[in-house]
Order: C-alpha cells, then sequence, then structure tokens
C-alpha cells in the first residue's frame, strides 16, 4: 500500500486505467516507453495485489 492508501503503485494504476480505456499492451507500452512484457508484468502484480484473476474482475475493486 501506497502512501495514499491505495494497494496499486502509481504505474499499476496507470496501466490499469489505460486498460481499461481499451489500449493494447503495446500501445499502453508504446505510450509509456516500456516493453510489452513490463505491461504484462504490472497487469500480473494488479491482479497479486487485488487477488484476482481476470481484468474484469479487477475494475469493479479499483474504480477503473
Amino acid at each position: 500500500m501506497n502512501a495514499t492508501g491505495d494497494p496499486l503503485s502509481p504505474r499499476e494504476r496507470q496501466i490499469g486505467e489505460a486498460l481499461a480505456g481499451g489500449e493494447t499492451y503495446q500501445q499502453i507500452a508504446d505510450r509509456l516507453n516500456l516493453a510489452p512484457s513490463t505491461v504484462r508484468t504490472h497487469l500480473a502484480m494488479i491482479y497479486r495485489v487485488l487477488e484476482c484473476f481476470s481484468f474484469l474482475s479487477v475494475m469493479p475493486s479499483t474504480g477503473f
């Protein structure tokens, strides 16, 4: 949990919001200057932190 009480890091939240907005891994990676595998790693951390197994179950619990 970060200083604001959010269980996600700012980068995890940024990636989650981009995915919820319909961007692909590649689009997010290009925009944030990351490798697509890094985007997938951040998504895996989102799942782990929120104890979810799909992005559809993540969205309601985070407000994405």
